[in-house]
């Protein structure tokens, strides 16, 4: 079940759209300290009630079926990217990060290193003549 507060959160969000989970939950009166991480609150089983109660997937779903079809859907998607943002609906998006290199020892790398010092020179040397086309004097 939500609480008092997690209620009034959700009110003050409900009126002013464009205000953040956090300002909102300051507003509501929750500390500081709590509205620096937002999402213990959204992730809470009060709040997915609240938002099931409020913003059922169903009426979501009808609403984006709807936008398809609408050739003014603008303000209609507004309100339904913060539906689903307060229902939590958006997956954070994962990022994966492989180093080829990862599996080189020292010395490996300062082979591989050595073979590129003269590619690098010449980069560095260019990098020193070339001259930006606004770096020219007018004539």
């Amino acid at each position: 079940m939500a609480t008092s507060k997690q209620i009034k959160t959700a009110r003050i969000m409900s009126e002013n759209v464009r205000k953040s989970v956090s300002a909102a939950m300051r507003d509501a009166g929750y500390s500081n300290r709590s509205a620096e991480k937002p999402q213990r609150l959204t992730r809470s089983k009060g709040w997915q009630d609240l938002m099931d109660e409020h913003l059922p997937d169903k009426t979501l779903l009808g609403v984006h079926k709807g936008l398809l079809r609408d050739p003014d859907w603008r303000a209609r998607d507004s309100g339904l990217d913060m539906a689903y943002k307060l229902k939590g609906s958006y997956k954070a998006t994962k990022v994966s990060v492989e180093d080829s290199l990862e599996h080189l020892s020292d010395d490996e790398l300062d082979v591989l290193l050595a073979e590129q010092k003269p590619a690098i020179e010449r980069y560095q040397q260019y990098k020193r003549t070339r001259r930006h086309p606004a770096a020219q004097p007018i004539k």
